[in-house]
């Protein structure tokens, strides 16, 4: 008996220690793109989503660190800062106002940011050196290069009585600029993204599919459903590539398995030799 009730505690012990580091990790997710403008090799992106107010460590140290390792010239988020179901946003709050004061830093709201603890925690950053993006675009430069960074609002934004129809009208892209990018928390909707001809989307919201299984993927995303088609990694329409990160945080359910939070590194080579 005594046997038994050890075995069973080494086990409960070893399920702790393997929940623990697949949610606390950090993972690099790196791609690379080939261009043919020269001015354009070198430059590096970082993307970073769906914080739901975790910690990584005091003041978010362990994120801030590896991001910092990492030296992007620009830092994009794609939503959902904080949690719609828990109290608190500090631990958001630290992470955007240090990478603010070191990097361009481009945001946009997720559905969990459209809550009390998100509006609050916008009218906090509103003198911070980032930019909320919300149907709007702005205008990054990287040495002679313009980069368009197209910034949409979530649905639960509109009206709920004609809401898709709204949020579709928002992905239009404005002037061309030399490379274009659009940050949309929700990936379902790649098609319909990919048919403006955004050179680079950047999404969220489908956590990795929470659980992912080998040679499977994700198991559940917000919006998806079962085995959701967009759960994490790079998708290509015509001359759209769409990045879906995994993620940072959680949200309704606690725990990553398999799916460790993800920080994506995205850098741009020369095409030629």
């Amino acid at each position: 008996m005594k046997k038994n009730l050890l075995i069973f505690i080494i086990i409960i012990a070893l399920m702790g220690i393997f929940l623990y580091y697949e949610n606390n990790h950090l993972t690099v997710s790196p791609y690379k793109f080939k261009t043919d403008n020269e001015d354009m090799a070198g430059l590096k992106i970082v993307h970073i989503t769906d914080l739901h107010n975790k910690s990584f460590g005091k003041n978010q140290i362990k994120l801030i660190t590896l991001i910092d390792s990492l030296e992007p010239d620009v830092v994009l988020f794609t939503g959902d800062i904080i949690d719609a179901r828990r109290d608190g946003y500090e631990n958001a709050l630290t992470l955007m106002k240090d990478l603010s004061s070191k990097y361009p830093l481009y945001r946009i709201l997720g559905n969990h940011d459209y809550s009390e603890d998100g509006f609050h925690i916008t009218s906090l950053l509103e003198n911070e050196d980032l930019i909320t993006l919300k149907d709007e675009e702005a205008v990054f430069y990287y040495k002679d290069i313009r980069v368009s960074i197209r910034g949409i609002k979530d649905p639960v934004a509109y009206p709920s009585g004609n809401r898709e129809e709204v949020y579709l009208s928002s992905i239009a892209m404005g002037e061309k600029e030399d490379y274009n990018i659009l940050l949309a928390h929700r990936p379902e909707y790649f098609y319909e993204y990919a048919k403006e001809d955004y050179d680079l989307v950047l999404s969220g919201h489908s956590h990795g599919g929470q659980i992912r299984l080998p040679f499977i993927g994700g198991i559940v995303a917000p919006h998806q459903g079962i085995f959701p088609k967009f759960d994490g990694g790079l998708y290509e329409e015509k001359n759209t590539n769409m990045i879906v990160s995994r993620g940072l945080g959680n949200s309704l359910f606690p725990f990553r398995v398999f799916n460790k939070p993800e920080v994506v590194l995205i850098e741009f080579e020369s095409q030629t030799p």
